[in-house]
């Protein structure tokens, strides 16, 4: 009875990793990166963390905010960009980092009950 229930929770966390959207860079950013203008500090992107300024995507054309990450699986910028995981077959980010998680821990249980 416990496997099945933890297993049924593993179950939820999957289909909520993978049917969320991931964090796409929100219109409002895109809003304030044109009101503000060349005031904004864009850094072209590097393997360096620039804490505190926008970085420019190359793949995209536009600016992105501070730890977005373009994926090039689903070909948009992903906020908090973790990694693509095949398994879900989605990006890992802002938006369903904590069904990814749930889905990794509830599966570790299942595994060791």
């Amino acid at each position: 009875l416990l496997f099945n229930t933890i297993w049924a929770m593993a179950l939820i966390a999957y289909v909520r990793a993978y049917a969320t959207q991931p964090g796409k860079v929100p219109l409002s950013w895109h809003e304030f990166v044109r009101d503000v203008g060349p005031a904004l500090p864009v850094v072209p992107s590097t393997a360096r963390w620039a804490p505190g300024k926008a970085t420019y995507c190359r793949k995209c054309s536009i600016p992105r905010p501070e730890r977005a990450h373009h994926c090039n699986v689903s070909g948009f910028c992903v906020l908090r960009m973790d990694h693509y995981c095949p398994w879900i077959n989605n990006c890992v980010g802002l938006g369903n980092y904590k069904f990814f998680l749930q889905l990794v821990m509830y599966g570790s249980i299942c595994a060791f009950i």
